[in-house]
């Protein structure tokens, strides 16, 4: 689905809105011993199952013959809420602490790679 606004000041602005909804499932493949330098136990850590939500959104400004965009601003978020327990590695003032957790996770721009 996606949501277009009507374009204003000339047609020349334009905006547009991208919703996400869905949800992710699988098996993890990678479940290291040690994280950082940080020994953890993944041994129970196998499937995966959570949902997303977020959305995705572009506003941009045309040239005169609108053939394409002059410049353009673009934004991305999405939350993964977690079904089950999920390692969750917070790394504070050169401390990493690793635990299972159902916490949300939360990523705006181009995601990281997750263990």
């Amino acid at each position: 689905m996606t949501v277009g606004f009507k374009p204003w000041s000339g047609a020349r602005n334009y905006a547009t809105f991208y919703p996400v909804f869905g949800f992710e499932a699988g098996r993890n493949l990678n479940r290291p011993h040690e994280i950082d330098e940080v020994p953890v136990d993944l041994s129970n850590y196998k499937g995966i199952f959570r949902g997303v939500v977020g959305a995705d959104a572009v506003f941009a400004r045309t040239d005169e013959d609108n053939d394409g965009n002059v410049f353009s601003i673009t934004g991305s978020y999405k939350v993964r809420l977690p079904a089950t327990d999920e390692p969750f590695v917070k790394t504070e003032h050169q401390v990493t602490t690793i635990s299972l957790t159902t916490k949300s996770r939360h990523l705006s721009g181009h995601p990281k790679p997750a263990i």
